[in-house]
C-alpha cells in the first residue's frame, strides 16, 4: 500500500510526485526492530548566502521492510530521483548520479509519504 499524507495512492501517484526531487542519503535510517526504513526527499533552491540549499519536503517511511541495499559509490551525498520502481516485493529507486538503493519488501508493505 501507498499512502501519501493519509489517502491510499498508487505508484503513478508516487513517481509523479517524487520524480525529479533529491534523496538526502545521510538521512536514511534502518531501524531493524521494526523492520522500518525512513528518509528525507527535497529539492534544491537557490539561495543567496549557497549557491543551491537543499530544502527537505517529505518524509518516506517505508515497512516492513527485509533488507536493503544502498551503495553510495560517488560519496556525492545528494542524489536525483529519476524512476521508482515496484516490482513485487522490490523498490528500486534509480538516480542520474549512479546509486544502488534497493530495498526488499515484506509482504503488507506500507510506503507512506508525509509533507514536512
Amino acid at each position: 500500500m501507498i499512502r501519501i499524507n493519509n489517502h491510499i495512492s498508487t505508484i503513478n501517484e508516487l513517481i509523479d510526485l517524487l520524480h525529479d526531487l533529491w534523496i538526502d542519503i545521510s538521512t536514511i535510517e534502518y531501524n531493524q526492530q521494526k523492520a522500518k526504513i525512513t528518509f528525507i526527499v527535497g529539492k534544491f533552491v537557490k539561495s543567496k548566502i549557497f549557491n543551491k540549499k537543499f530544502i527537505p519536503l517529505f518524509n518516506i517511511s517505508v515497512s516492513p521492510v527485509v533488507d536493503y541495499t544502498l551503495n553510495d559509490s560517488e560519496k556525492v551525498g545528494t542524489y536525483d530521483i529519476n524512476k521508482i520502481i515496484i516490482n513485487g516485493n522490490d523498490l528500486i529507486i534509480i538516480t542520474g548520479i549512479p546509486l544502488v538503493f534497493e530495498i526488499k519488501l515484506a509482504n503488507n508493505y506500507v510506503i507512506d509519504v508525509e509533507y514536512r
